[in-house]
């Protein structure tokens, strides 16, 4: 990915452009196929995460999301039925106990084109799309023809440009100036602009962090000794600099933190 986003070809840079909306309708049909055909069976582990965070423990919480789909905005809602996500401004404010901050765009979130995307795809500048102009629709199946075009960053190494508005990223690096408690979960430690956004919290006294990964297990219910290597490389990567902090690390993955014994202590400190 990173080869064609910065390829000396201009054919091969131009292929880069229609990565984002390629991996917009996958996630956008995944995730709602999902939902639709197992309608019994929502996503646990998220309405597990925010009743424990807001519900049990009453915490005043933001939740940063690299991903690009919408099941936790969904859980939010499910949790608090009043509460919506169907323009930018309701994302994050002083007001609300949860707050959600999506770096790297949503599968719901366009910026509006002047002509037809295929007509244009090939031309177009993703440098120059304003944040400020970012629309919220959730009713795109496929972006397709459609005057629209999807903001999502498609996955680079390294530095990833940030696709939220401005005002979300301030938003964020208030609240962890302030934040006392960090859960960490699912990700590598090389998305360089989320530790930047972190780096506020190395000069606060930070009390507990726990960091969230999945390490597998042979069939014999041994850790794999490299995947357990990356999980600690990646939580290395975020550590440094953090004073005071109580650290927990789990290899057992997002699913099975959420009903741990780990999880409860945490929320409940």
């Amino acid at each position: 990915m990173t080869s064609y986003a910065t390829h000396q070809s201009d054919e091969l840079r131009a292929m880069y452009r229609e990565v984002p909306p390629y991996l917009r309708d996958l996630i956008h049909r995944l995730t709602n196929n999902y939902l639709t055909l197992n309608v019994h069976r929502r996503p646990g582990c998220y309405d597990q995460l925010v009743a424990a965070l807001l519900g049990d423990n009453q915490h005043e919480a933001l939740f940063i999301v690299l991903n690009y789909d919408t099941l936790l905005e969904n859980s939010l809602s499910r949790f608090s039925p009043g509460r919506t996500f169907d323009e930018l401004d309701r994302y994050v404010s002083k007001s609300y106990q949860a707050n959600v901050v999506k770096v790297h765009g949503s599968t719901n979130w366009f910026w509006p084109l002047a002509a037809p995307l295929s007509e244009v795809i090939r031309e177009l500048d993703l440098d120059r799309f304003d944040p400020e102009a970012l629309e919220v629709n959730d009713n795109v199946d496929r972006v397709g023809r459609d005057t629209r075009y999807p903001a999502v960053t498609a996955p680079v190494t390294g530095s990833k440009r940030p696709v939220c508005p401005v005002g979300h990223l301030d938003f964020a690096c208030d609240f962890i100036s302030r934040c006392r408690k960090f859960l960490i979960i699912g990700t590598s430690g090389y998305d360089e602009d989320l530790i930047r956004i972190l780096s506020g919290a190395k000069d606060t006294l930070v009390l507990r962090v726990h960091f969230v990964s999945y390490a597998g297990k042979d069939e014999e219910g041994t850790w794999n000794p490299g995947a357990r290597e990356k999980v600690d490389g990646a939580w290395a990567r975020f550590s440094a600099g953090l004073r005071n902090a109580e650290v927990g690390i789990s290899y057992d993955g997002f699913r099975m933190y959420v009903s741990s014994d780990a999880f409860r202590s945490f929320v409940a400190a």
